[in-house]
C-alpha cells in the first residue's frame, strides 16, 4: 500500500523584514518543502523534506498547498519507493 502525492507544500522566500522576495516579474520565489500524500484507504499525511523557520523568530509557520507539478510527483514516488 503506497501513498500518492496529491499536493505540494511550499513557503515563500522572505527577506530579513519578513516580506516575500519577488523576481523581476513581480512573482514570489517559492520553496518546495514537502508533500501532502494520500493512500488508497483515504489516509492523508504530510511529508516535509525541510522544516522552514521564521527569519524573524516570531514562531509563525505558514505552509501553502498547491497542485503538484508532474516532475515533482514522479520524484516523490521514486523517493518513497512507489
Amino acid at each position: 500500500m503506497g501513498y500518492k502525492r496529491i499536493k505540494s507544500i511550499c513557503v515563500t522566500k522572505k527577506d530579513a523584514e519578513g516580506k516575500s522576495i519577488k523576481n523581476a516579474e513581480g512573482k514570489a520565489f517559492w520553496i518546495d518543502c514537502g508533500a501532502l500524500l494520500k493512500n488508497e484507504e483515504g489516509n492523508v499525511i504530510i511529508m516535509l523534506d525541510v522544516i522552514p523557520i521564521s527569519a524573524l523568530g516570531n514562531g509563525a509557520l505558514v505552509l501553502n498547498v498547491f497542485e503538484p507539478r508532474k516532475k515533482k510527483a514522479v520524484e516523490a514516488k521514486e523517493e518513497l519507493g512507489f
